[in-house]
Parts: structure tokens; C-alpha cells; sequence
């Protein structure tokens, strides 16, 4: 992982190039810190602290994982960290299967034919 100082430098580089032409419109960019599975709270948590404040933190579902994101979002940019809630939350009651109650209210004779090979 590259250290703060090495990512300002080259967000550094952009800004100058930015600079250069002030006027011209550009799509609304995003700075996104990604931590995945195998990254800690702590790695998170710092790039956390260095995204402008103040920020909203959303919960949300992505690409069928819990997510945790801190965003900080403005009309020229939009800076965010994330991490899957697995890495950073303690589950408090996990997950359980659904029960059905499937009574197909058959006769004797219907759930015969329905079993027998």
C-alpha cells in the first residue's frame, strides 16, 4: 500500500494540471479509498480520518456484500472510503434461513400420486 505521501504527491500532480486549464469543465471526479476482505478497521479508519468533514456514513448492500462507507461529498468532488461491514462490524445476531409453512392441503389420494415413483 502506497503511504499518504506518495498518493498526495500525485494528487498534487493533478491539481497542477487542473490549474493549468481553471476553466475548462470536467465531470464531477471521485477520490474512493477501497478496503476489501483481508483489510483491517484500522486501515480503513485512517483513510477515514483524512477525508474533509463532515462526512455521512451510509450502510448500504453492494454487489451482494454489507458495506460501510464514509463520504464526503461536494458539487467539484466526492471523497469516500468503504470497507465490507464484515471487516470493520462485530454481527450481533447472524443470519438464519427462512422457515416456510408450505400446507398444500392435499387429499390422501393426491399426496399419493405426488410421492409414489
Amino acid at each position: 500500500m502506497p503511504l499518504a505521501s506518495e498518493v498526495a504527491a500525485e494528487l498534487r500532480k493533478i491539481a497542477d494540471a487542473l490549474d493549468q486549464q481553471p476553466d475548462v469543465e470536467v465531470k464531477k471526479p471521485s477520490l474512493h479509498f477501497f478496503y476489501s476482505f483481508g483489510d483491517t478497521k484500522e486501515q480503513f479508519l485512517a483513510s477515514a480520518r483524512l477525508i474533509p468533514h463532515p462526512v455521512k456514513k451510509i450502510y448500504e448492500e453492494s454487489g451482494g456484500y454489507p458495506r460501510v462507507r464514509v463520504q464526503h461529498d461536494t458539487d467539484a468532488l466526492m471523497t469516500e472510503a468503504s470497507i465490507y461491514k464484515e471487516s470493520i462490524c462485530t454481527i450481533v445476531e447472524p443470519a438464519r434461513p427462512a422457515v416456510y409453512d408450505c400446507n398444500l392441503t392435499l387429499t390422501a389420494d393426491e399426496d399419493a400420486a405426488l410421492t409414489e415413483a
